[in-house]
């Protein structure tokens, strides 16, 4: 362990180093630091009741008193606890897990970006987050070596604890289930421990409750006020579930921002009187009636908030009220780099091992509290940090369980987890370097349906007027993604890691399309480096998510065909009712393709269709509702209006405009913003009329578009963005080689033509709407994977024919 702390002190160190010496950032930081100059120059603890829990200010002014009122030491010291906090950890999961699950604990928490940033301000949770760990290893010390001497030590380290942070004093009584469940002792000694628990923690905290009394004219504050406050901000008329809601207060006008209205005009009034000349503890009781009054009276506002909340303490990023703009888009991203993947298998540790709960009971017990009882109150990221260690620490168990278990495992196994790994990774290098801005147009439109959606509950591109014009696939993703980090960091992080399922994806396919283990693998090689894709992790475009869909679906078609059941039935119609959802134009290909499952397989292609529009039929009917038809989407009909007029070519794509806009453009804005449905009506006759007088050309216009589909190096083909020589040769040298080969793997690959149909029904429905509507290869990439499958399998055989020949 000893390694573990001094990398981590070492990193710890050179990020406090690289702060101002003489400045701090945040406005809880001055509060501390002036609490302890005051306590350092004799002039007593002059914070408000509010940020009247103790330890932490005079811990600072013990600093102040050595070293002089220097942030450096305090930067360097807090570096020492941050690095103890990494070995308590560490050794933590060594004991509940074993040496190698403690190994990895202890490295990761000694590399974790926000831990390491904690290290560098005068933020309390370091310090607490140290305090809090040693209690966790106290208790699960005390829970397997049941003693008088381990009780004590524990109260005293969990009354600590209280006085660094107040929310900390519900771990008090609920520690006590540690030394009653403790399985190995009879009741009444159990009893005499969590009593003698309870004093020494009670001890510890009593002569602060008592200075309290005398300092705030006889009321009982056992640590500090602000319950009620901060239960208020969480739950009243207010709150929207978000880190924002820290801001609210009765005093100042922050509220205003959520709802200027009369009746919240009213309601603060009447607060304000029934507070008006109360100290900060009878205010913070009143606040905290009100507070009980609003959860009664709205359950289920309030449990909805709760999940927003909860959200919002699991996200990588809370803004905060003063500004982000100083911190770099790259910081955000690397916080959402770190923690999303922590998060994805600390959950999976937790499940994994939920069996041996009993005997993991004070790691459960302390995360578990915490996790689920702060989203009552209000919550930020930084309220979650100091129980980091303990997911870390189940993360680096299922990590370490998974990694096992590929060593157990054939080869490929192990050598598609190595891919896998380094696809995800690629993507994450290649988003940590783009800017925190949109380039497409698509993508602002999917981001402000998202944000609507999510603020309002409506599915609206300006707030106001429902809209068609995304389909709900990508939009709705974008939503569960920004519920917990809003901002394109998070996104792309999770788009990553779903393209780490679509190389999984796709080397489960081509096992089931037939081709061998090595030319599988390969598949999965090509999916992970190629440009498109790599491209595609740091764009909101659809591609990820239809991509996934698209492979799932495939995978389950062609595991009923290959004579699974029941789950192969739900991971298609799943995958196919999703895809469609994300890309319309999918439903014609999924149910060709579930036709041609139904010649050897009816029950269960028909299994299939029903659950894919079981998915895919909420979205046609609220339209209906909504907009007069049940359309699928209401842009469909501009795409083949871009596709089919006197300026359209092969290659067009909608670069064209919308002219004459006499005649054109303005007849079309009028109808779609009284109607979407009225403005496809419109271009729909225009460029049908087009398409009667222009037969031959319409035909010869088809041809080329479907040619385009196919082109070798990429072209935006769309209003003020160009394409540039390094992209264009980029994608050439990558898809060139992919068509080429998958074309010659069609033929002398030995694919499985009966299997393989189902991928021609993907090309020939995709090529058809591309040659009648609007053509550009970008709709195409997400089956080029299917290309990349006999393209594998054709190298293959000619390596092993080559290497015959040599024998």
């Amino acid at each position: 362990m000893i390694w573990v702390f001094l990398l981590a002190l070492l990193v710890r160190v050179v990020w406090g180093l690289a702060f101002d010496p003489h400045h701090i950032y945040w406005p809880d930081e001055k509060v501390y630091d002036e609490t302890a100059l005051g306590l350092a120059t004799g002039q007593g603890f002059r914070a408000s009741s509010y940020y009247s829990t103790p330890l932490w200010p005079m811990f600072l002014a013990v600093c102040y008193k050595l070293f002089g009122h220097s942030y450096v030491v305090v930067r360097l010291i807090q570096s020492l606890l941050g690095a103890a906090v990494c070995v308590l950890a560490a050794s933590l999961a060594g004991r509940m897990f074993n040496r190698r699950v403690g190994l990895w604990a202890g490295l990761a928490l000694a590399l974790y970006p926000p831990l390491i940033y904690l290290a560098g301000v005068l933020y309390i949770e370091n310090f607490y987050s140290f305090w809090l760990m040693l209690s966790t290893y106290l208790l699960v010390r005390l829970y397997h070596a049941p003693g008088v001497l381990g009780s004590v030590l524990t109260g005293v380290c969990l009354g600590l604890t209280a006085l660094s942070r107040t929310v900390a004093f519900a771990l008090v009584p609920v520690a006590g289930l540690v030394p009653l469940l403790a399985a190995s002792l009879a009741w009444r000694r159990r009893l005499v421990l969590a009593l003698v628990m309870w004093m020494s923690a009670a001890a510890v905290i009593a002569p602060w409750t008592a200075r309290n009394w005398f300092a705030y004219d006889g009321h009982l504050v056992l640590l500090s006020t602000g319950g009620g406050l901060t239960l208020w901000r969480g739950n009243c008329p207010f709150s929207r579930g978000t880190a924002g809601d820290r801001y609210l207060g009765v005093a100042d006008d922050y509220w205003r921002q959520v709802d200027d209205s009369p009746e919240a005009h009213a309601y603060i009034k009447g607060l304000r009187a029934r507070i008006a000349g109360l100290d900060d503890a009878a205010a913070d009781r009143v606040l905290g009636q009100e507070a009980r009054r609003y959860m009664r009276e709205h359950p289920l506002r309030c449990a909805l908030l709760y999940g927003k909340k909860l959200l919002t303490l699991h996200a990588a990023f809370s803004p905060v009220v003063q500004s982000i703009q100083h911190i770099s888009p790259r910081r955000l991203f690397v916080n959402a780099t770190a923690y999303y993947p922590v998060l994805l298998l600390g959950v999976g540790g937790l499940l994994l091992h939920a069996r041996r709960w009993r005997e993991l009971l004070p790691l459960y017990l302390v995360w578990g509290l915490f996790a689920f009882s702060l989203p009552l109150l209000t919550t930020c990221t930084r309220f979650r940090l100091p129980t980091e260690p303990i997911l870390i620490v189940f993360a680096s168990a299922a990590a370490v369980a998974l990694w096992e278990r590929l060593a157990e495992t054939r080869t490929v196994a192990r050598w598609l987890g190595a891919v896998i790994v380094v696809g995800v990774a690629l993507r994450l290098a290649w988003c940590g370097f783009l800017p925190n801005d949109f380039v497409w147009q698509d993508e602002r439109e999917y981001d402000a349906i998202a944000c609507n959606l999510l603020d309002r509950g409506a599915y609206s591109m300006d707030g106001t007027h429902p809209t068609a014009f995304r389909a709900p696939g990508q939009t709705l993703f974008l939503a569960a993604a920004y519920s917990l980090d809003r901002g394109l960091a998070g996104v792309r992080v999770w788009q990553s890691l779903l393209w780490g399922v679509a190389i999984w994806l796709s080397f489960r396919v081509a096992r089931e399309m037939g081709a061998s283990e090595r030319a599988s693998l390969w598949t999965a090689a090509a999916v992970a480096v190629y440009p498109v894709y790599v491209y595609a992790a740091g764009t909101l475009f659809p591609m990820t998510l239809f991509t996934v869909a698209l492979l799932a679906g495939t995978l389950g078609l062609l595991r009923i065909y290959n004579g699974a059941g029941r789950s192969a039935v739900i991971l298609a119609g799943t995958g196919m009712g999703v895809g469609t959802l994300t890309i319309p134009y999918l439903l014609p290909a999924a149910l060709l393709a579930a036709l041609w499952l139904g010649r050897r397989r009816w029950r269960e292609a028909l299994g299939v269709v029903a659950l894919a529009l079981v998915i895919v039929a909420p979205w046609p009917l609220r339209n209906w509702a909504v907009l007069g038809e049940p359309v699928m989407g209401t842009q469909q009909w501009l795409c083949f209006w871009y596709g089919n007029n006197p300026q359209a070519t092969g290659f067009s794509g909608s670069k064209i405009r919308l002219e004459p806009a006499e005649t054109v453009w303005a007849p079309y804005d009028a109808a779609f913003r009284t109607n979407e449905v009225a403005g496809e009506r419109f271009l729909r006759d225009d460029a049908l009329r087009y398409v009667r007088e222009h037969p031959g050309h319409t035909a010869w216009l088809w041809a080329r578009k479907a040619a385009n589909l196919f082109r070798l190096w990429p072209e935006t083909q769309t209003q003020n963005i160009y394409t540039t020589w390094v992209a264009k040769l980029a994608g050439a040298l990558s898809f060139g080689p992919v068509l080429l080969l998958g074309l010659l793997g069609w033929w002398r690959g030995g694919l499985d033509r009966r299997r393989a149909a189902i991928i021609a029904i993907y090309f020939a429905v995709f090529t058809a709407v591309a040659a009648v509507t609007l053509s550009k290869d970008r709709y195409r990439m997400p089956l080029d994977v299917y290309l990349m499958i006999p393209a594998a399998m054709l190298v293959e055989r000619w390596l092993l024919a080559r290497r015959a020949g040599q024998g």
